[in-house]
């Protein structure tokens, strides 16, 4: 928790605007110092028709600070994925 914030992000598309909020955003559970869970992202199936933009991995404070009053035990991310045209 005191490294701060982290983020993991992929571009699909270079018309993508990180500032507009993103189509979908969620938790990812995982446990164990994220050793067991972690699950997948389907990005087509969150845009379905729709053209994938990006994908953003984020450990907010709010993720440490769950991850901290478990004791390591529960450790999301959230996940925003952008959706384009």
């Amino acid at each position: 928790g005191l490294m701060g914030c982290m983020s993991t992000k992929v571009v699909f598309d270079g018309r993508w605007n990180p500032s507009s909020r993103p189509s979908y955003e969620d938790y990812m559970d995982s446990y164990l110092l994220g050793f067991i869970g972690q699950p997948s992202i389907s990005v087509s199936k969150i845009c379905m028709d729709q053209r994938p933009l990006a994908l953003q991995r984020v450990k907010s404070a709010e993720d440490i600070f769950l991850g901290v009053i478990t004791l390591g035990i529960y450790t999301p991310s959230t996940v925003n994925v952008w959706c384009g045209d």
